[in-house]
């Protein structure tokens, strides 16, 4: 990247991704309890391993762009992520009245949503990523 990006800025919001394994129901049924747990434990395993990857891909594009001289990294103040977030507003209100016109409860969702990022985040900060336990 640094040979063609010399104003570089970390968002550092991290990333939304979603991995999906699909089984035909009958196929996974068939499968013994013993099974069906090995697959599951896989898909798990699997998810710690891509994001170990992309990790470590990560931190060495950040090192090699840092050590470029002509590179010049900017990061955002506390108060400059809270501006953002703030301007954000108005497409989470558009997105609770989807969600409520689906008969959803967006409060709830959203509320889960945060807990479990707390969960994790709280889990990482205490015991490491999965990788490195």
């Amino acid at each position: 990247m640094n040979e063609v990006a010399k104003e570089v800025t970390i968002l550092d919001w991290g990333a939304l991704m979603g991995l999906g394994y699909v089984m035909n129901k009958d196929v996974w049924e068939s499968l013994s309890p013993a099974h069906q747990k090995i697959v599951t434990q896989l898909g798990s395993d699997y998810i710690d391993k891509y994001a170990e990857a992309i990790a470590i891909g990560n931190a060495k594009a950040m090192a090699d762009l840092k050590a470029d001289p002509a590179v010049t990294i900017h990061e955002f103040s506390a108060a400059d992520k809270k501006a953002l977030i703030d301007a954000a507003g108005g497409y989470l209100a558009a997105w609770k009245g989807k969600m409520k016109d689906g008969g959803m409860d967006a409060d709830a969702y959203r509320s889960h949503y945060l807990s479990l990022l707390k969960k994790y985040d709280d889990e990482r900060k205490a015991k490491g990523y999965p990788w490195k336990r």
